[in-house]
């Protein structure tokens, strides 16, 4: 995904923000850039750090300079990535931080960058630790970030930054560039909700992974408008044994979240992105006449989702909860 053409026509007011202050060289010390499940907001990230480094700006990184190509390699000294996806950030992590970029940046820019993805990850002690680093900004240090979940991110963090607000995609154009890039209508419909462009929507379209997982929940609806026993069943032998990651069951969690929100648009006669799902909302509002109520589940338990959680158990309970039965 080429993420400077991105900013350029999906997010411009962004790309001029941050062209204005690297012409101007008036960078905040601190960026938090808040953005929709499925946008690129590490690569975002990433691409701010380059220019930032960068040393022939055009207006942003160029690509072409020494330390452009050095940073792309994953070879600058001077950048740190802690990403808090794969596990929560910890207070060691960002004492080590600290630590490190107590002395002198080790590069000829003299310019230090971290970058703190999906920091909502973050423990309490890692935060008290990450607000102590912030209080005390230092010259040529700068801070990089990112966050799917504003809400969680506590008010002091927020104060303390340039907070900065991914636009929400156009579903439509995701949805058409994918189709004309061969993407089923379909899947291209519902992978709009947590892809960021049409490229990654054909990638994760031929992904054998997401496809079974898709056609999963699609036949779990369809049996539950049936006999919602039936679906449980459904679910216990063949849903619950291949959901065995953490990042499987916040993904398929999001996906009931996206159909539950469709259907609240059914039920309210308002126009929905997943179009050739409409049939199947239509049935689903038969046995689901209040969404909000199911969604409002969902989403407390995806909040109490990490990686300490029996799957298993979590699962089943979710979707006797949500299935009512």
């Amino acid at each position: 995904m080429n993420i400077e053409a991105y900013l350029k026509t999906q997010q411009k007011p962004i790309f001029d923000l941050f062209a204005h202050a690297l012409k101007k060289d008036k960078w905040s010390h601190a960026y938090l850039i808040s953005g929709f499940q499925g946008q690129p907001l590490q690569p975002i990230a990433l691409f701010l750090a380059q220019s930032i480094l960068c040393e022939n700006p055009q207006p942003l990184a160029c690509g072409q300079c020494l330390t452009c190509q050095r940073f792309q390699k994953q070879d600058y000294t001077d950048l740190i990535i802690i990403d808090g996806s794969e596990a929560s950030i910890k207070k060691q992590e960002v004492l080590n931080l600290a630590s490190r970029f107590a002395i002198t940046g080790l590069e000829k820019a003299n310019k230090q960058v971290y970058l703190l993805h999906r920091v909502e990850a973050m423990t309490p002690e890692a935060i008290n630790a990450l607000l102590k680093f912030l209080e005390e900004p230092t010259l040529d240090i700068y801070a990089l970030l990112t966050t799917t979940n504003l809400d969680e991110v506590l008010p002091t963090i927020q104060s303390r930054s340039q907070v900065i607000h991914l636009k929400p995609n156009q579903p439509q154009t995701l949805i058409k560039d994918a189709v004309d890039l061969g993407v089923d209508v379909s899947l291209a419909e519902l992978l709009s909700f947590e892809c960021g462009s049409s490229e990654e929507i054909k990638q994760k379209s031929t992904d054998e992974f997401t496809i079974q997982t898709i056609k999963m929940l699609e036949k779990l609806v369809q049996l539950w408008l049936q006999n919602p026993l039936a679906a449980i069943h459904e679910f216990r032998m063949n849903a619950i044994p291949l959901l065995t990651e953490t990042e499987h069951v916040e993904v398929y969690i999001q996906r009931w979240m996206v159909l539950l929100t469709e259907l609240s648009k059914v039920i309210a006669k308002q126009e929905v992105v997943l179009k050739s799902y409409v049939k199947l909302l239509l049935g689903l509002s038969k046995v689901l006449p209040n969404p909000y109520q199911a969604l409002n589940h969902l989403q407390n338990r995806l909040s109490r989702l990490d990686k300490s959680t029996n799957l298993p158990l979590f699962l089943e309970g979710m979707m006797i909860e949500l299935l009512g039965v």
